[in-house]
């Protein structure tokens, strides 16, 4: 109900912030929740949110915020890992497309980032999610879009363009 129109807009606006200013290098160190908060109490109707809590509320802000935020901060990274990987057409979309489902089906698992068991039980997920997607896309074929080799490249390259290269090697582990 309300929390998804709370996703949709925080969707709508940093789609929108990444697009007109997505090249920024200042970009990841601006903390836009103020900003979020504000337009959705000044531009959701009064009855939408008329019956949540004000802590409800905040939370909802709080996580629909860092959602969107890093999902606009990491799609165009993973699109220009495999276009410099040369992978094209369909074969690049499906890789897209498993990659992206792949981590969102890691991030609805995830509690706290910080804990190394944590780290490495999110990848794991998100290379187990990408290959079961990969999977079935291609018809039991994942290595007709990427071979092992590539697969582990993606991971890698998606790690160290986040930041998170040194806190995550390792982490990436292809039935090794």
């Amino acid at each position: 109900p309300w929390t998804g129109l709370v996703n949709d807009y925080a969707d709508s606006a940093f789609s929108s912030i990444f697009q007109a200013i997505g090249d920024r290098q200042w970009l990841d160190q601006v903390d836009f929740i103020f900003i979020l908060d504000a337009g959705i109490k000044e531009f959701f109707p009064r009855h939408v949110l008329r019956d949540v809590s004000q802590m409800d509320l905040e939370r909802s802000v709080l996580a629909a915020h860092d959602r969107a935020f890093e999902e606009q901060r990491y799609l165009p990274k993973l699109w220009d890992c495999l276009d410099s990987m040369g992978l094209s057409g369909k074969t690049r979309k499906k890789a897209y497309d498993s990659v992206d489902e792949g981590r969102k089906v890691a991030l609805r698992y995830m509690r706290d980032p910080s804990p190394p068991d944590e780290v490495k039980a999110f990848v794991s997920r998100w290379v187990d999610s990408t290959v079961k997607h990969l999977h079935r896309s291609t018809q039991g074929d994942p290595t007709s879009v990427l071979e092992e080799h590539q697969a582990t490249e993606v991971f890698e390259r998606l790690l160290k363009a986040m930041g998170h290269a040194s806190q995550w090697a390792g982490a990436v582990n292809f039935c090794r």
